[in-house]
């Protein structure tokens, strides 16, 4: 995320997402997520479709395709209880047809182009590092999570609860266009690097994915 690392979906790139500054590269060398299979978006409009994964037993905020919910707003925190990590979330625009997260390891970035947290239909995207300048970023395991595992995001004094849909890795340059929906039932997408690190260009070659519909 150090230097120049995009993705390109559409009319959007997203850039930063992960990798070492080059004196951090020299000594430690870049991580390497683990790999996750292709996943097309027929297959992710599937998964969070109305035959998705269906509500939890207790969770706190239910949904439901095209409802009106009370908490709708920008998310200030997400939570993967699964991994144990959690972070702020910032909200952040494109300079023109570029998105950039914040230049930390242990901070989120929600585009505030997406839909927010809470909207009745659309997707909310919050993107972040695998790692940067030497450290672990918040999404340095997000490859990790599994379908159904839980995903909590803040929006004012309230938590919402999601769940895994479907994951997939895709190369940069070929997001879903899932990840960018303005309409459609409501889901959250989850964007970081993945693949392998090229110290010369400083890119890494794709980005994981995670879609997640709420519980």
């Amino acid at each position: 995320m150090a230097r120049a690392r995009s993705v390109l979906a559409g009319a959007l790139i997203v850039v930063g997402l992960g990798g070492l500054v080059a004196g951090a590269a020299s000594l430690l060398g870049p991580s390497q997520p683990r790999r996750l299979p292709p996943t097309s978006d027929l297959t992710i409009r599937r998964a969070i479709g109305p035959s998705g994964p269906s509500r939890a037993p207790g969770s706190r905020v239910a949904f439901s395709p095209g409802a009106v919910l009370e908490t709708v707003g920008p998310p200030s925190a997400v939570a993967l209880p699964t991994l144990g990590v959690g972070a702020p979330v910032v909200s952040v625009s494109p300079h023109g047809a570029t998105l950039e997260p914040p230049a930390s390891p242990a901070i989120l970035a929600w585009s505030n182009w997406s839909r927010p947290a809470g909207a009745p239909s659309g997707t909310t995207l919050i993107i972040g590092h695998v790692d940067w300048a030497g450290q672990s970023g918040v999404f340095s395991r997000l490859a990790d999570l599994k379908v159904g595992d839980p995903v909590m995001v803040e929006v004012g004094p309230t938590w919402l609860h999601y769940r895994v849909a479907v994951s997939g890795e895709y190369p940069k340059g070929a997001l879903p266009a899932s990840v960018f929906a303005v309409l459609g039932r409501p889901a959250l997408a989850l964007v970081t690097c993945a693949g392998s690190f090229n110290d010369a260009t400083g890119h890494y070659t794709d980005n994981v994915v995670v879609m997640a519909v709420p519980a």
